[in-house]
């Protein structure tokens, strides 16, 4: 039996989705158009007052104004205090993006004691392109498998 449109959408042309898509935005419009007197009531019925009468029969914008305006001055605050924090950093530190006291890179054997794993072990891991870890129940690596690179090759071209 044939596959029909509603079972799949891919076969819908341009036109088929894209009008169907506006006749729906279309008709959810009208909903709420004639649902608005029923929101409305049941708003007065809770005690919501209309936006026009707040903000404007009774000049609630002119309190909307000055609360803009205090929240720009915050924001310029703000602005101004980590403006002087690069200022600082950049008269301590000059143009230098290190500070002083950097550690040294660990080196192989460093990080193979530190892991407890065989130096040459460790070579192999840093040269292999994806592996997977294995650690016991206190975080000792116990066993690596290098990933085949068929896998991987799949992931990115469906990207």
């Amino acid at each position: 039996m044939p596959e029909t449109i509603i079972n799949r959408p891919d076969l819908q042309s341009f036109q088929q989705k894209y009008g169907q898509s506006l006749i729906t935005v279309l008709f959810w419009v009208l909903f709420f158009f004639f649902m608005r007197p029923l929101i409305g009531m049941v708003g007065w019925f809770f005690g919501v007052q209309l936006f026009t009468d707040i903000m404007i029969e009774r000049g609630g914008y002119h309190a909307l104004f000055d609360l803009l305006s205090w929240y720009a001055g915050i924001v310029v605050l703000i602005g101004l205090v980590l403006e002087s924090w690069s200022l600082y950093n950049l008269y301590r530190y000059g143009r230098n993006e290190k500070r002083k006291h950097q550690p040294q890179p660990a080196q192989a054997g460093e990080i193979a004691a530190f892991f407890q794993v065989d130096p040459d072990w460790l070579n192999e891991l840093q040269s292999a392109m994806t592996i997977t870890l294995e650690h016991d129940v206190h975080g000792r690596l116990i066993n690596s498998r290098e990933e085949s690179d068929e896998v991987w090759p799949l992931i990115s071209q469906s990207r």
